[in-house]
Parts: structure tokens; sequence; C-alpha cells
């Protein structure tokens, strides 16, 4: 069985054949395979029992997350302003 982590002194068991501890299982790998291509450290072999589907995606989701920290886009744009402005452009209001 797999433990949730961070849930402090109340840890609670999840059924492996429970589809959350497949989930739990996956998360935490990407999560490491993330922090190995940030690090540039060698991969981890994946979880055992997750089909090849699953693994391929998460994996590239990993690779593509690492990417794009190491990368970052510098916009021109105050994002919070334009959110803001796309809020009242959704709600029909104006600045007036």
């Amino acid at each position: 069985m797999a433990f949730l982590a961070n849930a402090g002194n109340d840890i609670r068991a999840i059924h492996e054949d429970w589809a959350l501890n497949t989930t739990n299982r996956v998360s935490e790998w990407v999560e490491q395979q993330f922090l190995a291509h940030v690090a540039g450290r060698t991969l981890l072999p994946p979880p055992p029992g997750v089909d090849m589907a699953t693994l391929l995606s998460c994996g590239k989701l990993a690779l593509f997350m690492a990417e794009a920290y190491q990368h970052p886009i510098k916009l021109g744009i105050d994002i919070i302003r334009y959110n803001e402005a796309l809020a009242k452009r959704e709600s029909e209001m104006n600045d007036a």
C-alpha cells in the first residue's frame, strides 16, 4: 500500500487496486523526473504496473515542464493588468 505524503500524523493508506494509488505513484514519478531534468541527473525508472501510454505521456510532461522552467518566456505585457482587462471585458464593465 502507498501512503499519502504530507498528511501529518493522520496518514491514510491508499489501497493498491485504487486508481488514486496509480495516480499518486505516477505523479510522484513525474515530479522526480522533472527534478532530474532540471538538475541534469539520471532519470528514475518508471513505477511498475503503469501502462506504456501513460508513462510516455507523463515522461513528456515532465520533460516539457522542465524545458519551460529552464527557458522562461519574457512577455512584454503586465499580466495582472491583462487579466483585469479580460475580467472587465467578460463582465462588460468599463473603467469610466
